[in-house]
């Protein structure tokens, strides 16, 4: 009955050593679907930032065609100013008082 008892114990053992070590794969599993839960959470939100980012550059390369567009009708509109306060100033030499 020796024999039985100690090999009883040595299974018991075995077997206590065998749960504890699927315990912990388990762990190192649930840790690791952590770990990629939080990885595609961050990549996700990346790809948000990264969408945010394209659309607010399109906005200041619009915004930017908009500002050049206006400096030239700026620049137009001066220039007609110009010519038309020399022409003013032509006509008001004439009149003598």
């Amino acid at each position: 009955m020796r024999g039985s008892a100690a090999e009883q114990a040595g299974f018991a053992a075995g077997d206590e050593w065998l749960g504890l070590r699927v315990k912990t794969q388990a762990w190192r599993i649930s840790k690791l679907d952590d770990v990629t839960f939080y990885a595609g959470t961050h990549t996700t939100l990346q790809a948000l930032v990264a969408r945010e980012v394209d659309e607010n550059l399109v906005t200041i390369r619009d915004l930017s065609t908009q500002t050049a567009a206006g400096a030239t009708q700026t620049s137009a509109a001066s220039q007609e100013l110009s010519r038309l306060a020399v022409d003013l100033n032509g006509l008001v030499t004439r009149f003598v008082i």
